[in-house]
């Protein structure tokens, strides 16, 4: 049996159909699906690890390369030179590994996939967070992550972009699409709401530290793209994380923390341990996340977490502190850069311990939490690899990678080594306790 599927009309799918099964080969098809997908895997290998490791590597490798879907010769006829790509189920879970990831391995459907932003927002008036079955949907759960993905392809030199328009679509989502109150009192206030007939994701903290993370990106591009005013507005906007950060909120004998906050300006009492339990959610003023980990959120500042939670010596003790509590979510994707950052205060070495840490949670058969459209998949590529995207430049964190021997084997051919000499987990173990 042949079956074909097509958004665009029944005669495209019998086209389509026709074009990539003209025969009745079974075997011929399978050895073509199996080629495909073991060049695909090859850009990276790993060596020195047992088949269980190998099995799960490559697996979530795989994840990694399902979604999006390339639909952009299921059009018609006319629209077919126009990049589309389907199935972003969301860009909130996705733009912080799995597209760096892309710019790495894929850097060709990492331009697509921004060109099929342009076209979507030149047809739509809008590219959203999530699109689906040809559809946008706005999900609403912290901002215009549609900037970071778009982002992050600027910052990591992803070539065959028109960086102009693509910069009209994240310049459209900063002073357009951002919330009314965002844009005049520079944050998202307990109460307020995200598009009608969207979910009801938006809470203060997240979703204020969102949007400013989103202005970075689009300061970026506007900056890159021979806009500079709109870049230093924009610019200062990154700042207003600081507009919800509640420097009387207490926990664990630590003191300020990003928290809900009124409209009136009154910050909303909020234990900074709790946070959204997928039912009482009006009650809480961050969505999947706690003040704890949101805390850690403006990535894009970092000189400016590290300074306003006391300087280097007292970041560590509390980032320290807050992964031996369990006050950070592996599980989740405002997280996922969390251990990193120990790096960006002088101790390597924490990050390492702590990325080891993360990387146990992955068993051989499961994940630690929703895969999330490869997110995760993505995320435990970079940690087994010894390289982690420090999101908002085009660098890379370092780590102890999982194996003696990675190759990273470029679009161009080019190939990248990772070797560790000597790697092991006691090694990781030892430089903690040290």
């Amino acid at each position: 049996m042949k079956i074909a599927v097509s958004f665009a009309s029944a005669q495209r799918a019998e086209e389509l159909l026709e074009q990539d099964i003209p025969g009745w080969d079974l075997a011929g098809v399978r050895m073509a699906a199996a080629k495909a997908w073991n060049d695909a895997l090859a850009r990276i290998t790993i060596e020195g690890v047992g088949k269980a490791d190998r099995r799960r590597f490559y697996t979530s490798l795989y994840h990694s390369t399902i979604q999006p879907r390339d639909r952009s010769q299921d059009q018609v006829e006319s629209e077919r030179t126009s990049p589309l790509y389907d199935d972003h189920y969301t860009l909130w879970d996705t733009y912080h590994t799995l597209y760096p990831l892309m710019s790495i391995v894929r850097p060709r459907t990492y331009a697509g996939v921004i060109g099929s932003f342009i076209r979507t927002w030149e047809r739509y008036g809008a590219a959203d967070t999530a699109f689906i079955s040809g559809r946008n949907f706005h999900i609403g759960q912290a901002g215009d992550e549609v900037d970071n993905a778009i982002g992050e392809g600027f910052l990591r030199g992803v070539a065959g972009v028109d960086w102009t328009k693509a910069a009209d679509v994240a310049l459209f989502n900063a002073f357009e699409r951002r919330r009314p109150r965002y844009l005049v009192d520079g944050y998202f206030a307990v109460g307020d709401r995200s598009p009608e007939g969207t979910p009801q994701r938006s809470r203060s903290g997240s979703a204020t530290t969102g949007m400013a993370l989103n202005d970075y990106y689009a300061a970026r591009l506007a900056a890159g793209t021979g806009r500079p005013d709109e870049a230093a507005v924009l610019a200062k906007r990154a700042g207003n994380w600081r507009n919800v950060w509640d420097a009387n909120a207490e926990s664990d004998g630590y003191t300020g923390f990003v928290g809900p906050r009124f409209a009136d300006g009154r910050f909303q009492p909020n234990d900074p341990k709790l946070g959204w339990d997928g039912k009482t959610h009006d009650n809480f003023g961050f969505y999947e996340g706690t003040g704890w980990i949101y805390s850690y959120a403006p990535v894009h500042d970092v000189p400016g977490m590290v300074a306003i939670m006391g300087g280097r010596e007292a970041f560590t003790r509390r980032l320290q502190h807050a992964f031996d509590a369990k006050l950070i979510d592996f599980t989740n994707e405002p997280s996922f850069s969390t251990p990193w950052l120990f790096s960006d205060v002088g101790r390597p070495d924490l990050a390492s311990y702590y990325a080891d840490v993360v990387f146990r949670r992955f068993t051989a058969n499961a994940y630690p939490g929703d895969e999330d459209s490869g997110a995760m998949s993505s995320h435990y590529v970079f940690n087994r690899i010894g390289l982690f995207p420090k999101l908002g430049s085009d660098l890379y964190y370092l780590h102890a990678p999982h194996q003696p021997r990675t190759r990273i084997t470029l679009e161009n051919g080019r190939t990248f080594t990772i070797v560790a000499r000597g790697q092991g987990r006691a090694r990781v173990t030892s430089a903690r306790r040290g």
